[in-house]
Formats: C-alpha cells, structure tokens, sequence
C-alpha cells in the first residue's frame, strides 16, 4: 500500500487506513484540548516515519501545542535502553 510504507495497516484497505490515521490525529488534538501534554520519545530509527506520526505532528503543529521531548524516564532509563529492553525496532 502506498500510503502505509512502513506496514502498519495490517492489510486493511487504503480507505480503512486512512479512516484510522485521520481518528488517531482527532483523538491527540482532543487530549490537546483537553490539557494533556505531549511528550515526544523520538524517532524510531526507520528511514520512513509512520503515517500515524506524521499526523501528530501536524496536530501538535496546528493546534499550536509544544512537545516534550524525553530523553530520560524517572528510572534513569534512555528511551533507546526501554526499546532495546521490549524489542521495538
């Protein structure tokens, strides 16, 4: 699928998809509204940023929010040393 270069979408159709990233992106700006902050862990390491994430941003840009960027959990744990620990690549 063109729109998921990453395989997110689990063999949904491009409409189904598409359905689900635009929900993901109105469910973050209505925590926004709702005074959550964003915190930011960063990049994964792919070349190719998830739609998902690329629609965060846009919600954190539009509704003119800024984000956190963590580097560090309470624990001392880097963000890179929690994904190694739960094989997130």
């Amino acid at each position: 699928m063109s729109q998921d270069p990453i395989g997110l979408a689990g063999g949904m159709p491009d409409t189904d998809f598409q359905k689900a990233v635009d929900w993901n992106k109105q469910w973050l700006k209505d925590k926004i509204a709702a005074g959550y902050k964003v915190v930011d862990i960063g990049t994964d390491g792919r070349a190719v940023r998830s739609d998902y994430y690329k629609v965060e941003l846009e919600a954190v840009k539009e509704t003119g929010t800024k984000r956190i960027k963590l580097k560090k959990f309470a624990n001392g744990e880097t963000v890179a040393d929690m994904r190694a620990r739960v094989s997130c690549k």
